[in-house]
């Protein structure tokens, strides 16, 4: 069984237990199929030289549109502002 509520976790994702329970479902389905495909011969089999198939990733979930804040109120949050810009550390040595 895959442990939905630890990968949630891991991506910062919050799900409800129902949305856990679906999608618990669906990975289970997904890792299955990736499993019979271990049993299929493909010794001698080119790749194709473009992708097959394209998958459309949909986020089922409700959308929640936050309140948007202007530049200004934004900026003035920040712990350091340079121009209209916000400073961060460096944390790549050049």
């Amino acid at each position: 069984m895959i442990n939905v509520a630890k990968l949630a976790r891991l991506a910062c994702i919050g799900l409800t237990p129902a949305e856990e329970a679906s999608f618990a479902d669906e990975l289970a389905t997904m890792v299955s199929y990736v499993e019979r495909l271990h049993e299929v011969e493909v010794a001698g089999v080119e790749p194709p030289s473009v992708p097959v198939v394209t998958v459309d990733l949909v986020d089922r979930r409700e959308r929640k549109l936050w309140p948007m804040v202007s530049a200004e109120t934004f900026l003035l949050s920040a712990p350091e502002v340079v121009g209209r810009e916000i400073k961060v550390p460096q944390i790549v040595e050049m």
